[in-house]
Formats: C-alpha cells, sequence, structure tokens
C-alpha cells in the first residue's frame, strides 16, 4: 500500500476501527479479519498479503504538516468573526509567514528550545500563530484559558517554570498581578493595547 493509495489507506483504518469496534464492517470484512493474521513488526503491518509500512520520522514537528499547504498561497486557513459581525481570513501561506517570523522574534528575545511559555489568548487568529510559533521555536506550550485569575495563573507558573507569556492585553493585569515575586518570567508579549513591561506581538 503506497503512501498516496488514499482508497487502501481509507480501506485500512476502517478494517482496524472495525476491528475495535465490531461495526463498520461488512460481514466481507469481517470474515477477512478473521482469516488474516494481523501482525506489527517494526512498525510494519501485515493484512491479507497487504503491507503497510508505519514510517515514523525521528524528528516531528506538527506544524510542518499545516506549513506544506502554504505552496498555495491562496489557500484559506482561518476564517475568524466575532460576535459583532467582524471577520478576518488567514491564510496558510500568512500563518506561516507570521508564525514564522514570530519564532524568530521569541528565540532572539531570550527563550530558548525546551523552555515553558503560557499562552493566554481568546480564539482569535493571533492565537493560532502564537501556537505555531511556539512549537517551531521547540518551546513547550501551556494553553490557558482567559478565564483564569491570578492566584491561577501564579500556580501554573511556578509549577511549570514558566519563562515567557504571550497574553491579550485584557489579562496583562492578572498577569502582572500573578508574576510579582516571580523571578523566572523573562518575556512578556501582548496581542493588543501596548501595555508597560509588555512587548507587542507585532514587533517580534
Amino acid at each position: 500500500v503506497t503512501k498516496n493509495d488514499r482508497s487502501w489507506r481509507r480501506k485500512i483504518r476502517l478494517l482496524f476501527v472495525g476491528y475495535k469496534r465490531n461495526k463498520m464492517l461488512c460481514k466481507k470484512d469481517r470474515i477477512l479479519l478473521r482469516k488474516c493474521r494481523i501482525k506489527h513488526v517494526k512498525g510494519i503491518f501485515a493484512m491479507g498479503g497487504f503491507i503497510l509500512e508505519l514510517k515514523i520520522p525521528e524528528y516531528y514537528n506538527m506544524t510542518q504538516d499545516i506549513d506544506r499547504h502554504a505552496a498555495d498561497r491562496d489557500k484559506v486557513a482561518i476564517r475568524w468573526e466575532n460576535e459583532r459581525g467582524e471577520k478576518r481570513t488567514l491564510t496558510y501561506s500568512e500563518l506561516k509567514d507570521r508564525s514564522d517570523a514570530l519564532a524568530k522574534g521569541l528565540l532572539k528575545s531570550g527563550m530558548s528550545k525546551g523552555d515553558r511559555i503560557m499562552i493566554l489568548l481568546p480564539r482569535v487568529p493571533e492565537a493560532y500563530i502564537a501556537y505555531m510559533a511556539a512549537l517551531k521555536a521547540g518551546l513547550i506550550v501551556l494553553p490557558c484559558s482567559e478565564m483564569l485569575m491570578p492566584s491561577d495563573i501564579r500556580y501554573r507558573m511556578e509549577h511549570a517554570e514558566v519563562k515567557g507569556v504571550i497574553a491579550d492585553s485584557a489579562l496583562t493585569g492578572r498577569v502582572d498581578e500573578a508574576a510579582k515575586g516571580y523571578s523566572g518570567l523573562k518575556l512578556r508579549v501582548v496581542r493588543g493595547e501596548k501595555s508597560g513591561g509588555w512587548e507587542p506581538i507585532e514587533n517580534l
């Protein structure tokens, strides 16, 4: 079964799912599964004379599977609309370019691979850019709800040893309060209105 043979990939996936749930299989497929010996040896499945090799890369970053769509510069990645009817559209190409730039900015601002970064953003396009940028920079992401209070934020900061925060302008006050007496925080990035001690996300 080749990588690009989608019909067989789907068929095998359905067989495995059906094998576990005993659903989604016709009588012929159930008989096939009973007759076949399913083996897993070093990432290779043998089923009814077909070989499916699962190639697991040594290094993998999920952003690679998003960035590959950027070749089509007009392909839309995000369609966003808020409760006021305001709309924004972001293509895969824009998503890649902006996340690449932010990833470089985070590293230039003192973050290093393996550092923890807290992201406190609502569901806006910048949130997806921030998550992708952090992953591209090799950072460990702490996704956090905008409903967190200062005590909740402080708890997460201390236990995760957070070194950076990307937050919405509406939440910077809570982060500032939570960070009082905490010396581990090296970088504060804000989306929206500028605030003292915070670097605007578009400047990175």
